[in-house]
């Protein structure tokens, strides 16, 4: 059943009408807000690997994948209407999808192609889609992470399968430039980038033969990497963000205690914290930050099957059920609007439904 948070604010202003008169003036209460859920696309088994984007008038705007045709999918909602398209049905393609939107809100995805074992990359623009093949050197692009840098251009951190590197790509003009950010040991698991404000890439990740949580950064030609979490088996699913200093913080899931972690790095130091314990938290996640920088997380409970929502002001985290209407809440992606209201897109895994969950008033 849905969580609703009714908020009721009235507060009382004192102000001097003559010398020890009062004046009390009572503000009217704001109207209650509540998640909204959608079901946007219920034809097929559609809804796996979502990644949401908002463009500049906060509407949603999604990328997934339909495993009914093997097709990776891309919707937009302009108003009240969801308008849904193809991008790209040759083979099995459309997995692990990662969507931005450029300056004039053009769609770009960056995605696996299951037939070809190729990371590949889907722009649209004049309402055409093209697509290229990044990387067909082996078994490449699983676990994508797509951003774009301040003039556009495409940066995508994903992994080789074969050799267990990490991997980046990034295009300048009409040139791809490829090469391993990690290359130890099966590391790259659970990519997520993120760029500084000079454009330097930042990439969350996890070492599956040592079960840490890893960190990233490129800085002038040479990238660095260091172990923010080594508890046990831990950072196999993880979203990345910068705050307004390019300060990292990282929300991921240890597999040992089952429960939702986040990281944050401050003044060179990693600190991390548990966000929910209630059994088995976590394993699909997806972090955002307001405007002050406080750290905003979607994610799903195993055991319950529902979409929850995490967010942390002055300390203290406060968690919500977002849905729980059946087994909700796989492949989450999580946008924050100009307000810093939270719109979520999602599988729904009982039905083959995708959903979007958004928080309004009423």
């Amino acid at each position: 059943m849905k969580r609703t948070a009714a908020i009721i604010f009235s507060m009382s202003i004192v102000g001097l009408i003559g010398c020890g008169d009062k004046d009390t003036v009572t503000r009217p209460t704001p109207p209650p807000a509540t998640w909204r859920t959608t079901i946007v696309d219920s034809t097929g088994n559609v809804g796996a690997y979502t990644s949401l984007a908002l463009d500049a008038h906060g509407n949603p705007r999604i990328s997934y994948h339909d495993w009914t045709n093997g097709d990776l999918r891309y919707v937009a909602k302009n108003g009240t209407m969801w308008t849904m398209e193809t991008v790209e049905a040759t083979g099995n393609v459309g997995a692990f999808t990662s969507l931005a939107l450029d300056g004039e809100g053009n769609p770009r995805i960056g995605y696996y192609d299951f037939t070809n074992t190729d990371l590949k990359y889907a722009a649209k623009n004049g309402g055409t889609w093209t697509v290229e093949t990044v990387d067909a050197t082996g078994n490449m692009g699983r676990n994508t992470s797509l951003t774009l840098d301040g003039q556009g251009n495409p940066r995508i951190s994903y992994h080789n399968i074969l050799n267990g590197d990490l991997r980046y790509a990034g295009r300048n003009g009409g040139t791809w430039t490829l090469e391993n950010a990690d290359s130890t040991v099966d590391v790259g698991f659970g990519s997520s980038l993120a760029l500084d404000g000079q454009g330097n890439p930042r990439i969350g990740y996890h070492n599956l033969l040592n079960g840490d949580l890893r960190y990233a950064a490129k800085n002038g030609g040479s990238w660095s990497t260091e172990i923010v979490d080594s508890t046990a088996f831990v950072g196999e699913c993880i979203s990345l963000a910068l705050d307004g200093q390019g300060n990292p913080r990282i929300s991921y899931y240890d597999d040992t205690s089952g429960d939702l972690k986040y990281a944050a790095k401050s003044s060179g130091t990693w600190t991390v914290e548990t966000v929910d314990a209630t059994g088995n938290v976590g394993a699909y996640n997806s972090l955002a930050l307001d405007a002050h920088g406080n750290p905003r997380i979607s994610y799903y409970e195993d055991i319950t099957g529902n979409l929850k929502y995490a967010a942390r002001n002055s300390g203290t985290w406060t968690v919500e059920t977002v849905d729980a209407t059946g087994n909700v809440g796989t492949y989450n992606s999580l946008a924050l609007d100009a307000e810093g209201n939270p719109r979520i897109s999602y599988y729904d895994s009982g039905t083959g439904d995708l959903k979007y969950a958004d928080w309004v008033t009423h």
